[in-house]
Order: C-alpha cells, then sequence, then structure tokens
C-alpha cells in the first residue's frame, strides 16, 4: 500500500511540476494552450487524490489490507474489498492518457512558433523523444 501510494503521490507531483513549467515557459499567453495546461493540472491533482483514496480504502476495514493473510483475523473480520487490479489497471490508463497529452502540449506550441519547417519538425521530435 504504502510503495503504491508513494508512486502515485510521486508521478502526480513530476506530472504537475512539468505542466507548471509549461506555464511558466509560456510566460503571459492568454489562449487554448495556457487553458489546456490549468486544466491538465487539475485533471493530474485530481486523478492523484481519487486513486490515493480508492487504494487506502479498497480493503473496508483498513488494517484488512494488512491481515488479509492472517486466518485467525479473518475468522473474526468480516472483510470487504474493492477489485484491487482493476483500480491498478485503470490507473495505469489514465496515467498513460496523462503522459501523452503532457508530452503532446509543447507541440502544440512550438508549431506557432516562426520558423522553418524542418526546424519546428526537429523541435517536435525532441519532445516526442519523452513519449519514448
Amino acid at each position: 500500500m504504502a510503495i503504491e501510494i508513494t508512486y502515485l503521490a510521486s508521478t502526480t507531483l513530476i506530472k504537475t511540476s512539468i505542466l507548471c513549467f509549461y506555464r511558466r515557459m509560456t510566460g503571459s499567453l492568454k489562449n487554448g494552450f495556457v487553458r489546456w495546461v490549468y486544466g491538465s493540472i487539475v485533471f493530474c491533482i485530481l486523478y492523484g487524490i481519487l486513486f490515493i483514496l480508492l487504494i487506502i480504502f479498497t480493503y473496508s476495514p483498513i488494517v484488512g489490507f494488512f491481515r488479509l493473510f492472517d486466518v485467525a483475523w479473518r475468522l473474526q473480520h468480516e472483510l470487504h474489498y474493492l477489485d484491487e487490479g482493476a483500480i491498478v489497471v485503470a490507473c495505469a490508463i489514465v496515467s498513460t492518457v496523462q503522459d501523452l497529452v503532457i508530452c503532446l502540449l509543447p507541440i502544440f506550441l512550438v508549431w506557432n512558433l516562426r520558423m522553418g519547417k524542418r526546424q519546428k519538425a526537429g523541435l517536435c521530435g525532441i519532445f516526442a523523444i519523452g513519449l519514448v
């Protein structure tokens, strides 16, 4: 549980940090790109909070997570739980979509710059390396 929560918290904070850098990089722009950045920040924070709460409350009572294989405890207490595998898969899918959006956002910013098409394509290629 600690590993899952730490992973979720760290990836959420890293993604938010990257998006804050994008916002800082754009300066005083007031266009669709900035709205996408703010929307992505909100989505990342909500994703982190939601999945952390889902992981914490997967087992009811919560202590059941730590007593899952304690037969004596299980005989005395009733344990209700959600499908942890489905939660992890849903978390991975949403995280992958977020990564894709975060990697593609600078490409839209670069495409509006005044430079040659070869330079634009090269710069977009550098940003696209993040997808790998």
